[in-house]
């Protein structure tokens, strides 16, 4: 049985569908009641799919294949109602530290703030091994080549959603630091390649023809490297932040946007009075293990942000009322 997912896999009463498990609409029921129909399935697509196979096998062969295609079939099914309960647990906590964050503002701040929910970077840093920093050279020696054996100047890859480039830099300081209080939730996946395509490397020969050897542009990225490293990030992913100059990052990492991000973004863009303070709250997961059923994503941290005031630090469990729950 898949771990952390309730046992669910059991003999079926007649009133249930063989596969999902699904309670029976009485008009189903009766007809296969009628039919003598000992695998009957609800209107599922899926489910009657998997059920229509059974003229194509044994006996013994159908009810294999039904017994696994059954327990899959609820695994997916437990796991979906695990996240939705998960879902609607966070939501509830995250409104009620909101509320509480909101009042701690001025009467004038309360209805203009807006509400944000982060994800968080990796807390710890460690020394860089030489294994990393040999991968990473591998990875750099690699697009550097393709680089300047390939066509000429083009737009980098992009491998994730929420990708929308700035048309001019925000003179707000809310972005900067709304990411700092995330800490690197977006950087966990960076690893040893650090989002660095043979694109990148064209980019920055094109801007730095100083660094027009594969030796040079080599020994200058690796000269950027930080002497520790946050556990289980990208290799330039360092306690103060990237350790790259935005010239020779990726295009993905300059313009990546969170979910929050984004919406600060469209906000500060888009509405009539751009928010000038900010209540947030970080989870313990990064931003690629928010949509997972687990135990493990507590609100760990709250704050309220303005443009004027910097960033004001909340104790989560005074703002929840009492220990907050994972």
């Amino acid at each position: 049985m898949h771990e952390g997912v309730p046992q669910l896999i059991r003999k079926q009463p007649p009133a249930c569908c063989v596969v999902c498990g699904g309670r029976l609409l009485a008009r189903q029921l009766a007809d296969a009641q009628q039919s003598g129909n000992a695998y009957p399935a609800c209107e599922t697509v899926a489910c009657r799919m998997i059920v229509s196979r059974r003229g194509e096998m044994s006996e013994a062969g159908f009810k294999h294949y039904l017994q696994i295609e059954a327990s899959q079939t609820q695994w997916r099914l437990a796991r979906a109602e695990l996240m939705r309960e998960k879902i609607r647990v966070e939501a509830q906590e995250n409104a009620a530290a909101w509320a509480a964050l909101r009042l701690k503002l001025k009467r004038a701040n309360q209805d203009s703030s807006l509400s944000l929910l982060l994800p968080s970077g990796p807390p710890h840093a460690r020394k860089l091994t030489q294994q990393r920093r040999h991968a990473y050279r591998d990875h750099l020696a690699k697009i550097i080549a393709e680089a300047l054996s390939g066509p000429g100047p083009g737009p980098e890859p992009v491998a994730a959603t929420n990708v929308a480039p700035l048309t001019k830099p925000s003179e707000s300081s809310l972005p900067g630091r709304l990411c700092a209080f995330c800490g690197g939730g977006c950087c966990t996946r960076g690893g040893e390649r650090a989002y660095l395509s043979a694109a990148t490397m064209r980019r920055v020969l094109a801007a730095q023809p100083d660094l027009a050897s594969a030796g040079a542009l080599i020994e200058a990225y690796m000269a950027m490297l930080p002497a520790k490293s946050q556990t289980g990030s990208c290799i330039n992913h360092g306690p103060q932040g990237c350790s790259l100059s935005r010239e020779m990052r990726s295009d993905i990492c300059n313009n990546y946007a969170c979910e929050a991000l984004a919406r600060l973004q469209h906000a500060q863009r888009h509405a009539a009075a751009p928010p000038q303070t900010v209540l947030l709250l970080r989870r313990s997961r990064d931003n690629w293990q928010l949509p997972s059923v687990g135990p493990d994503n507590a609100i760990k941290a709250a704050a309220v942000m303005s443009e004027e005031g910097g960033v004001k630090r909340f104790a989560v469990a005074a703002l929840l009322g009492s220990k907050p729950a994972l």
